[in-house]
């Protein structure tokens, strides 16, 4: 019997079930249980009381020789001469894909001299779902990141059971910043932080696993190492030609930088490239040979343009096969400078008899001004290279404009700041003396008399046309003039000598 357990691979230990038939308590019988082994194999071996293990009858419903009949019914049915077939033909077994994953498992079953009733689909021991008609397939969606073994069982008509060899397969984390951290620039990138996402998504490495060893990263492809450089920490390693690995990384000012790549190799003709967004941006930079592959070296590429924003970085190896990369680090060569209008604030409006005065500020980390220009629009009023920067605008016309101060420093670098203001009309004046004076309007339209004559308001005592009259210590529904009009004449009475200013 130990023998039949061993060969069909049976679980061990058996599960005992006593009584046995369980719906019967009286029973004293009990069923040892070894299963399922291969092919669905079982054994089975029933304890009679009194009847040790012999074929029996038992009036309490035990029958030996039926549990001896499905035990062999099972064996032969399942890995004799008449044995099934199932196998997953999709996914191949280390496919790869990115979460969350949509899946589609694809299987095989074949039964000679039988049918296939259904075929259940497994991650490990969980059940996925199953299909009970060829062609047999389930449809596994939102898969999170992870590696998984997936495995088909397929169930005939006698109700055997055939186990598929199992398919691993690998769910990468959309592609990302290591950690979730997005590294900025300016400052300093280790290489082994290169992005998740997985081999052909974040890095492209030829070989399975990490052939450097080091405790870091270890359900990855890319070669990391320990690193004796100072700092410690890792590096990578074992980098063959064309492997390239992808860093998502946020330049917070467009601008040129100097790159320090700190690198270490024993042998010459080595070259690595960088670019951005698929542009690139260092192309075969010289890795010097530094005798060791822990002698360190810094590599210094000057003058590299980068947009401002996040982008993707990528790292690829050149022609020759292997260097070493500790980490690299991003400083500005220039940065552009900052500027600020402080006169005038925006929305301000002014008449065309006044002055405007307009003022910046203006700084630079990197480097010193060298100009700050005012525009009006597209025209340049002044060119100021001297702190306070300032101009006074006058004789303007009538309108709207956009004020423009634009800063330069001694790179070439600019920054701009701007505002927009109205310019209106200057008003038209009247010197009017104590008593009835005859005055024009100058207003389009149509204006309150308050309204256009607020500068005298105070002064006021009575309005006249041809038709109509305002006295000021009248009730108001006693006085038939309210407005005054665009070219219409009128007298008006005043207390003391005055100036009028119209207003609209």
């Amino acid at each position: 019997m130990n023998a039949w357990v061993t060969r069909n691979k049976c679980k061990t230990p058996a599960v005992i079930t006593k009584p046995y038939p369980t719906n019967i308590p009286s029973s004293q019988s009990s069923k040892s249980y070894w299963g399922p082994g291969d092919c669905g194999v079982e054994m089975v071996l029933l304890t009679l009381s009194g009847k040790g293990h012999w074929h029996s009858n038992d009036d309490a419903g035990v029958h030996t020789s039926k549990e001896i009949w499905n035990f062999v019914r099972k064996y032969t049915t399942a890995c004799g001469t008449n044995a099934g077939s199932v196998a997953i033909t999709a996914p191949l077994n280390n496919a790869t894909f990115t979460a969350p994953a949509s899946i589609t498992i694809d299987a095989t079953a074949t039964k000679t001299g039988g049918t296939i009733s259904k075929v259940e689909f497994y991650n490990g021991t969980t059940k996925l779902g199953e299909d009970a008609s060829s062609p047999y397939s389930y449809s596994w969606t939102n898969v999170a990141a992870g590696t998984y073994s997936i495995t088909a069982v397929a169930t005939d008509n006698t109700n055997a059971k055939i186990t598929s060899t199992a398919v691993a397969i690998k769910v990468n984390p959309a592609q990302g910043a290591y950690n979730g951290i997005t590294p900025t620039i300016p400052g300093k990138i280790e290489f082994e932080h290169y992005d998740v996402g997985g081999n052909g998504s974040a890095y492209q490495d030829g070989e399975t696993g990490n052939t450097g060893g080091a405790a870091f990263r270890t359900d990855e492809d890319v070669d990391i190492e320990t690193c004796t450089d100072a700092g410690a920490g890792y590096n990578i390693g074992f980098a063959t030609a064309g492997e390239w690995l992808e860093y998502t990384v946020n330049v917070a000012t467009a601008g040129k930088y100097n790159i320090t790549i700190r690198a270490a190799c024993n042998g010459d003709g080595r070259t690595i490239s960088l670019s951005s967004n698929g542009t690139t941006i260092a192309n075969n930079i010289a890795i010097p040979n530094t005798t060791g592959w822990q002698i360190w070296q810094d590599v210094v590429v000057k003058d590299v343009n980068l947009s401002a924003g996040t982008q993707v970085l990528r790292l690829t190896v050149g022609t020759t096969d292997y260097v070493n990369l500790n980490y690299m680090s991003f400083a500005p060569t220039s940065v552009a400078p900052t500027v600020k209008l402080t006169s005038p604030a925006a929305g301000s409006e002014f008449n065309t008899s006044q002055t405007v005065t307009i003022s910046a500020t203006a700084s630079s980390t990197t480097g010193t001004i060298a100009n700050v220009k005012f525009y009006a629009g597209t025209i340049l009023l002044a060119t100021d290279e001297s702190s306070p920067y300032s101009f006074e605008w006058k004789d303007m016309t009538v309108g709207n404009y956009e004020i423009t101060a634009t800063a330069t420093d001694n790179t070439g670098a600019t920054a701009s700041d701007k505002v927009t203001i109205k310019i209106n009309a200057a008003p038209i004046s009247n010197q009017l003396k104590k008593g009835w004076n005859l005055i024009g309007c100058p207003i389009d339209g149509s204006t309150d008399l308050a309204v256009a004559l607020s500068s005298i308001w105070s002064n006021v005592e009575a309005i006249k046309d041809l038709e109509s009259f305002y006295l000021k210590s009248n009730p108001t529904y006693l006085n038939s003039l309210t407005q005054v009009k665009w070219g219409q004449g009128y007298l008006v009475k005043v207390d003391k000598d005055c100036s009028l200013n119209w207003n609209k």
